[in-house]
């Protein structure tokens, strides 16, 4: 019997009332019940059945971590992707290449050193100072003389830029680490 007949039409009504009692278990049968939020209802052969009810909210220590994974936009993914790939290189010096220009090489080893650890233990990331989420310009201040660093991202030639910054086959990352008058 198809749903468009006035017979089917009117127990598809009966079946769909929140007030079912009986159904709401034939629907949990069916499946109905575990359907995703945005479907209302599930086609079995040539039968729909519609949720009774909305479902219940399941509540366990992931499902903020999923929301948060289910809001997240293409470009989020791709910034984390970056973020983490520069963190790797500021941090740990992995994925790519240290550059320190004639500036800072001519304040001396002790100099650098302290430039480097300070550029390491950078945390604090805003809005302000890293409008695009990536970690790839900072600033520190070594003896009263502004130090900054930045990432850039290269194709395996250094030659031109990268096609996909989040891919580390197909991107060189260079560090650079200078001081703000050579800017």
């Amino acid at each position: 019997m198809s749903l468009t007949s006035p017979k089917a039409r009117a127990r598809a009504k009966t079946a769909h009332d929140p007030a079912c009692g009986d159904n709401a278990a034939h629907a949990t049968m069916m499946g109905v019940r575990d359907l995703p939020p945005a479907q209302t209802s599930v086609q079995f052969g040539r039968h729909r059945f519609a949720r009774c009810r909305p479902p219940a909210p399941i509540l366990d220590a992931g499902d903020a971590i999923r929301s948060k994974i289910m809001s997240m936009t293409d470009d989020d993914c791709r910034t984390c992707a970056i973020r983490d790939l520069n963190d790797a290189l500021r941090i740990k010096g992995e994925g790519g290449q240290i550059l320190i220009t004639p500036g800072v090489v001519h304040r001396g080893d002790a100099f650098i050193a302290q430039a480097v650890t300070a550029m390491q233990a950078q945390s604090e990331f805003s809005e302000e100072n890293d409008p695009y989420g990536e970690h790839d310009f900072g600033r520190v201040v070594i003896e009263d003389e502004p130090v900054l660093w930045k990432i850039d991202y290269y194709d395996p030639t250094l030659k031109y830029g990268s096609d996909d910054p989040t891919d580390p086959e197909k991107t060189t990352r260079v560090l650079t680490l200078f001081l703000a008058e050579e800017y």
